[in-house]
């Protein structure tokens, strides 16, 4: 008896904490607040808000959050949007927060299934023409010899836009957005599983340190990730590529230096655990949802198209339904410029402006096509353009956030607001359906 109240002494502080921790998520998930979880810092947990990106490090904070006006903003646009029946079924930590799969609340993190492991169920997904339901992609793990990696399907999304035409027949895009219509099954799907295939379809994964990578992240010896040399020159020689921030208050080069001098050792073990989305510039977190682009013409991952190693990039999710909602839109923009002609002076210098004409990678920018012998992809876009459209991105789905289109499905998209838009009547744009796949570890 008395062992056991000495072993209790000694470790009961972190029990006791971590207990009513998790007693604390319970009663605010059956309040509603499903978006609430747990994420290690340290030795404890604390508690977040996945609506708000928010840490709240105590029970008070959180509550003090969840009455908070940031919060009633959010969850607003939440109800219409990722709150609704059939919602998402995914978790990546910054704006999908499915825990449907985590089972007892009591091990939050521990032992989650993701909508990448649940490819089980893919039977129950609804059969559309031309959509193929099994896929095999050749891929080389780290250090395993060359093989095909089996991809299922999880479900559809549609993707739809809204334009409002001025006086003149012009177009002006105002939002893009994604509606996911799960296993095709729920009322008022037929009419937009009938809409034409996207080129690209998203693969999903559980969220490892060496995912996409060619080789381990232990191996010192080996050729560089993708994450840092992923680049190639018009002769298709490897080159190393700067990486920064979108805003990143360290990026100066004193900070640099000092960050250098003073954290070199621990740097290190950081880049080999923690990798950052390239597109919102969060940390992925282990056995979240991360997805790349396939590219179904091909069958070929896009960024294939861009190293011989079979590597690829992986972003969260959302970011990458993002992404391809941002390329997407562009395209549209673009095809509705065409439409109007480049008759003068303007229509002249407006094509020439063309540079969409493919989703494609937002780090690599590769589109997945088959070249012959060794041959590389060529970059088509600047940097510098590349990376303004990564900051609209995120800038988009913020406002969309604010005024997001009310959908009667989960969805999530961007808007571009202006003045001009909103004075003018708006019609929706016949959708594409985008495929989602996924994948085991």
């Amino acid at each position: 008896m008395d062992r056991k109240k000495s072993t209790f002494k000694n470790g009961g502080a972190l029990n006791l904490r971590e207990v009513a921790a998790r007693a604390t998520l319970r009663s605010a998930r059956q309040q509603g607040h499903v978006y609430v979880e747990l994420r290690p810092v340290g030795k404890h947990s604390i508690f977040f808000c996945t609506l708000c990106l928010t840490p709240c490090f105590n029970e008070n904070v959180l509550y003090a959050h969840l009455k908070g006006n940031l919060h009633f903003r959010r969850l607003a646009s939440a109800k219409i949007t990722l709150l609704l029946p059939n919602p998402w079924p995914f978790n990546d930590g910054v704006l999908f927060f499915d825990n449907s799969r985590e089972g007892e609340v009591s091990e939050p993190r521990r032992g989650v299934v993701s909508a990448a492991d649940s490819t089980s169920d893919h039977e129950h997904i609804r059969k559309c023409r031309g959509v193929q339901r099994n896929l095999s992609i050749s891929y080389t793990p780290p250090f395993e010899e060359n093989s095909n990696m089996e991809l299922k399907i999880i479900g559809y999304g549609h993707i739809g836009a809204k334009i409002h035409e001025d006086d003149e027949g012009g177009c002006k895009f105002s939002r893009i957005w994604c509606a996911w219509l799960g296993d095709g099954n729920s009322d008022g799907c037929d009419e937009s599983l009938q809409s034409p295939k996207c080129d690209f379809a998203i693969v999903n994964f559980p969220y490892t340190v060496n995912l996409g990578r060619k080789y381990s992240t232990d191996d010192e010896n080996g050729s560089p990730s993708p994450g840092s040399f992923f680049q190639t020159d018009e002769f298709g020689r490897r080159t190393k590529r700067k990486r920064k921030s979108l805003s990143d208050p360290e990026d100066s080069p004193k900070a640099s230096m000092d960050q250098r001098g003073c954290n070199s050792a621990m740097n290190l073990g950081q880049q080999k655990c923690f990798r950052k989305c390239d597109i919102c510039q969060q940390t992925f977190l282990p056995g979240r949802d991360a997805a790349t682009l396939l590219n179904l013409r091909t069958g070929r991952f896009a960024c294939t198209s861009r190293n011989n190693s079979g590597a690829f990039h992986v972003f969260h999710i959302s970011c990458l339904i993002h992404w391809v909602l941002f390329c997407e839109f562009e395209l549209w923009a673009e095809r509705a410029m065409n439409a109007r002609g480049t008759r003068g002076r303007r229509g002249k210098a407006a094509a020439k402006n063309l540079q969409f004409s493919s989703i494609f990678c937002s780090e690599c920018y590769g589109t997945g096509i088959v070249l012959e012998g060794n041959d590389l992809e060529k970059l088509e876009l600047a940097l510098a353009e590349a990376r303004r459209y990564k900051v609209n991105v995120v800038k988009a789905q913020r406002a969309w956030m604010r005024s997001p289109e009310n959908l009667q499905k989960c969805s999530t998209g961007l808007c571009f607001p202006s003045e001009d838009t909103v004075k003018l009547q708006g019609k929706v744009m016949p959708g594409k359906l985008l495929l989602f796949y996924g994948a085991g570890e």
